[in-house]
């Protein structure tokens, strides 16, 4: 029998092999996510660079853009994180500094419009 095709131009008549409708709906947008499941999903960001063994270098800027979230526990966890885990970042360090720019200013990879 023959596979039907998922065309995102045609809406979810068919979901694509190995996602359900419902999960096509939630990556594709349709269906947003509660405050309190994007508050879980970024403390679970925040614990997996933590404990992942990454060069602070690479840390720090997740760190610091959850330093400044809305939830309480976001920006604990983040908090944490900076003091434990990037204590000592360089920051003057150009490359440091060129990828906070790129990310204060929109324009890094995967920026709308990049």
């Amino acid at each position: 029998p023959a596979v039907p095709q998922y065309n995102a131009g045609a809406g979810f008549s068919a979901a694509p092999p190995g996602l359900s409708r419902a999960r096509v709906e939630r990556v594709a947008g349709k269906v947003p996510l509660s405050a309190g499941e994007t508050a879980r999903r970024k403390l679970g960001l925040l614990h997996f660079v933590a404990r992942a063994e990454l060069p602070a270098m690479e840390v720090y800027p997740t760190a610091l853009i959850a330093s400044e979230d809305a939830s309480g526990g976001v920006v604990t966890r983040a908090e944490e994180v900076l003091a434990k885990t990037c204590h000592g970042v360089d920051l003057d360090d150009p490359g440091l500094v060129a990828r906070l720019l790129e990310l204060h200013q929109g324009t890094g990879v995967g920026a709308a419009g990049a």
